[in-house]
């Protein structure tokens, strides 16, 4: 998960923009997502050990700052990050983003981080995937053994 949507600073169309969590486990969920999230190293990109880049321009940090304000103010939860200086953007993660919210819908977070919202059970995963604005969406289901699978629901 974190590749995917870390990869080239969060920069890349077909990156995962929102994760729907199942509350059973979302705590858990977030812990071990701020906790590898922490150990990147942010800098400049032409440093060996960088892990987290700038954003293409400091044009695109401030639209991606816009962002995460206005879905902290539709009641997401920053728990990491959030800030920027200059094209660089804090690797962020919002938890707690209500389905009404712009980035729950169709707004997506290009740059380092990413937003969730918790469920209550699979079929509102279902449920909620139907809604979004996107051309697909896949949901990965992870509990029971049996349950290892990825479904597509749309292409």
């Amino acid at each position: 998960m974190l590749t995917q949507r870390l990869y080239n600073t969060g920069q890349v169309c077909c990156a995962s923009k929102r994760f729907l969590v199942h509350e059973d486990v979302a705590e858990e969920f977030t812990k071990k997502v701020v906790e590898k999230i922490d150990t990147l190293k942010q800098g400049m990109p032409l440093e060996e050990d960088t892990q987290i880049g700038c954003l293409i321009s400091e044009k695109a940090a401030k639209t991606v700052e816009e962002q995460i304000q206005l879905t902290v103010q539709q009641g997401g939860k920053i728990v990491l990050g959030g800030g920027r200086d200059g094209a660089f953007i804090e690797p962020t993660v919002i938890v707690d983003v209500p389905k009404t919210a712009d980035v729950a819908i169709d707004m997506e977070i290009f740059g380092p981080g990413g937003a969730h919202h918790h469920l209550q059970d699979r079929r509102g995963g279902h449920r909620d995937s139907q809604r979004l604005e996107v051309r697909s969406v896949q949901l990965h289901l992870l509990g029971r053994p049996e349950d290892l699978r990825e479904v597509r629901l749309r292409a």
